[in-house]
């Protein structure tokens, strides 16, 4: 199978890291989406472009996907307790 070039957003723990690393383990061109802060230590590790943005911010995913051609995106978009759910409005941003 010929590599493919993938988005993620949400790849900074949980789900979407582990699809990162099982991506990357495979030979994928792996491109997280990660917000200011999070930590990327672990995305570091791994064989993965990690661009700065936020999901909630359409120009953040506009801006990677004008440079990159990828072949799918992959969203595990959630949040912490307290935080603003990202789930809905970033999926929104991310079709649109």
């Amino acid at each position: 199978m010929a590599a493919k070039t993938i988005l993620i957003i949400g790849a900074t723990r949980g789900t979407g890291l582990e699809i990162a690393r099982l991506l990357s383990v495979r030979g994928d061109d792996v491109l997280a989406l990660v917000r200011p802060g999070p930590s990327r230590t672990a995305l570091r590790k791994l064989n993965v472009r990690i661009f700065e943005g936020d999901a909630f911010d359409r120009a953040s995913i506009d801006a990677v996907l004008a440079d990159h051609t990828v072949d799918a995106i992959v969203t595990s978009l959630g949040g912490k307790r307290g935080e603003p759910r990202v789930d809905v409005p970033g999926t929104q941003n991310i079709v649109a």
